[in-house]
């Protein structure tokens, strides 16, 4: 093969690789380019020894090093934090979730429709609670929302319900991002589970007369971790959607391609429940705080992601349309 014939068939490896290069150098992306990296850095790497034995000349040699070597930097050399990059995580997610539209509509179905029907149909039958929980929890429910503390807990205690709350939030977000493997079947139970679940016992408190110590409880970690729930389903509807239709690729494929859109939905999602575990455990569970205070920073919060969610890192939706989609080409 002769010099020209060599480089027209290989340029559009050597620019891929320019600029995965130029956006991991330059910070304006995030750690999922480096899922394609080591393939580009093997074949410049072949490609430099097939134009040194061949002797094709200097300049060309030259470039290909070069590639090389910053590729073997970004493999394997430290890679500082910088503020820019953080920066470009806080806006990039939300315009990826605009941008997975429709996975976040149906997710939110998927968990706002069987809240809403298991919530009316036990406010008109009472007993309809018993079919999805035991007696006995929903014993355990009244009398934790019965009253109203008056007394705090402690900063140890809170400290310690801090932790419980992290494990537990990010777990139920785990298991329903990683259930949509099966073929999103997984996902689709979980949030359907947890709708009717809250829908019933919401209902369930309203009989009880002890709505308001319930809702003024959650409505303002709610904000977030009911948020992040959904997120989550989205980000495990990504995968089945991989699994069920990975269109042009194959399974294997597919599914990388979208695990770029899971590290962004996951990584926002695990802030967001933080955030929902220090609320939860500092400020919903304090004494003191009468329940108008409490609804009045939960329609802030709401605000607050609404917002957050519908107008934060506008522009940037188009970088995440076709990025991962197993129908479009890259």
């Amino acid at each position: 093969m002769n010099q020209d014939l060599f480089v027209a068939h290989n340029e559009a490896t050597w620019r891929r690789a320019e600029s995965v290069l130029e956006k991991l150098e330059s910070r304006t992306e995030w750690d999922v380019e480096l899922a394609e990296l080591p393939t580009l850095y093997r074949r410049v790497c072949h490609h430099l020894s097939l134009v040194r034995q061949r002797h094709y000349g200097a300049g060309l040699e030259q470039r290909l090093h070069d590639i090389a070597l910053r590729g073997y930097r970004q493999l394997y050399g430290k890679r500082p934090w910088h503020w820019r990059r953080a920066a470009n995580l806080l806006f990039d997610f939300p315009a990826l979730v605009r941008a997975r539209a429709g996975l976040f509509w149906l997710a939110t179905a998927l968990f706002d429709l069987p809240t809403l029907a298991m919530g009316g149909l036990v406010l008109a039958e009472p007993d309809a609670i018993y079919s999805l929980v035991s007696p006995e929890q929903v014993a355990e429910y009244e009398s934790m929302y019965r009253t109203r503390d008056t007394e705090e807990r402690g900063a140890a205690a809170d400290f310690a319900m801090f932790g419980f709350y992290i494990y537990n939030n990010i777990s139920i977000a785990f298991r329903t991002f990683a259930s949509g493997l099966f073929a999103g079947l997984g996902t689709l139970f979980i949030l359907v589970f947890n709708g009717l679940f809250l829908g019933g016992l919401m209902a369930h408190m309203v009989h009880a007369e002890s709505a308001v110590n319930l809702t003024s409880f959650v409505i303002t970690h709610g904000a977030f971790e009911l948020t992040a729930i959904v997120l989550a389903g989205v980000a495990g509807l990504r995968l089945g959607g991989a699994v069920i239709a990975p269109g042009r690729y194959s399974r294997g494929e597919a599914l990388r391609r979208a695990g770029g859109d899971c590290a962004y939905l996951i990584g926002g999602v695990t802030v967001m429940l933080v955030i929902a575990a220090v609320i939860e455990a500092f400020w919903s569970s304090s004494a003191w705080i009468p329940p108008a205070g409490k609804y009045a920073s939960g329609a802030l919060a709401w605000a607050a992601v609404f917002l957050y969610l519908g107008l934060a890192g506008r522009g940037r939706e188009g970088r995440f349309r076709d990025r991962g989609d197993p129908t479009v080409e890259p």
